[in-house]
């Protein structure tokens, strides 16, 4: 996603070297866009809507069809995509102190700023998504990840921005660690507001805490009458106030098995994971809410991901300290 940063005129502005612009410089309006193309211009008179789509009023110098930008899609999640801003106004538009000719065009970079005429400065951000969904993405929600550029994972990384998380859905590691570290959890439903206009002011984007699943499944332990049992996702919220919930616990992942967003929600939560099995740890491993007792090491606990899991959201530090405490028998 492209956000475009209106800044605000002052006398340092009102020259045509863009240069002057700092990060300080305030900013008036905001605008996030899809890839594809913008028309930047001024109103026409007695309110007609004209062709350009982000509109810059109270500037004389402004052509109604002042400059084009054509934002790309990008090819891979970190590349930068192809951005060309084209002159096609009447009193000029400025690039890094230079004047373009009339119908020429320059490539944008992230943090470029560019002037319309005589004072109206812009400058341009590259915001770029990466969801993470633990699953394929149905084909709609593909198509509107694609139209937004935003590029899907199955693997939890510090990378990622968002987190699919449909609700009534099992709850996944990595969406307790985006709700850790303050990013946005979000439904499908989230995907098609963000593509259902070319680009958004500001205060019209979609907030991604109203697209929030209203409840999650937690899977039970063996013998439960229900597999699952619904849990709201403000339970999931509130661990935001626990970052000391598993602090002085070990945690090993067994051979083969590897969750990135598990190992991020115990170590976000102040509890040790180590690569060496100890006495003093607990043996984490795959599979549904039954704990292995084979093949561990002597006096070693196991935990299954979907237990421990249960008991991160449940802030059951009691259950985690009784496993330790009694460790499965040699048979």
């Amino acid at each position: 996603m492209f956000v475009l940063e209106k800044l605000e005129v002052s006398a340092g502005l009102h020259t045509q070297d863009s240069t002057q612009v700092s990060d300080a410089t305030p900013i008036e309006a905001t605008f996030h866009a899809l890839p594809g193309e913008l028309i930047l211009g001024r109103p026409l008179k007695k309110g007609a809507p004209g062709k350009s789509d982000i509109l810059c009023a109270n500037d004389s110098s402004i052509s109604k069809e002042h400059a084009v930008l054509q934002l790309g899609s990008t090819p891979g999640y970190g590349l930068g995509p192809t951005v060309e801003l084209k002159d096609i106004s009447r009193f000029g538009t400025y690039f890094r102190g230079q004047k373009l000719e009339n119908g020429g065009s320059v490539s944008l970079q992230n943090g470029d700023v560019f002037k319309l005429g005589h004072k109206t400065c812009f400058r341009l951000r590259l915001k770029p998504i990466l969801l993470y969904s633990s699953t394929d993405l149905l084909p709609d929600l593909k198509a509107h990840a694609s139209t937004l550029d935003a590029h899907v994972c199955t693997k939890w990384s510090p990378q990622v921005t968002h987190v699919i998380q449909e609700a009534g859905s099992e709850l996944v590691p990595a969406a307790v660690a985006a709700t850790l570290t303050h990013f946005p959890v979000v439904t499908g439903a989230w995907l098609a507001a963000m593509t259902s206009r070319k680009f958004f002011a500001a205060p019209d984007l979609p907030n991604p805490a109203v697209y929030q699943p209203d409840a999650v499944l937690l899977p039970q332990p063996s013998g439960a009458g229900a597999p699952y049992m619904r849990t709201p996702f403000s339970a999931v919220l509130a661990l935001r106030s626990e970052t000391q919930l598993l602090q002085g616990l070990h945690f090993t992942f067994s051979r083969g098995f590897e969750d990135a967003g598990l190992q991020a929600c115990i170590s976000l939560l102040g509890g040790v994971v180590s690569e060496a099995p100890s006495k003093e740890s607990l043996m984490v491993t795959s599979g549904t809410c039954q704990t292995p007792t084979d093949a561990l090491p002597p006096a070693m606990s196991a935990i299954t991901a979907a237990e421990l899991l249960v008991c991160i959201t449940t802030k059951d530090r009691g259950a985690l300290n009784c496993r330790l405490a009694s460790p499965p028998q040699p048979p």
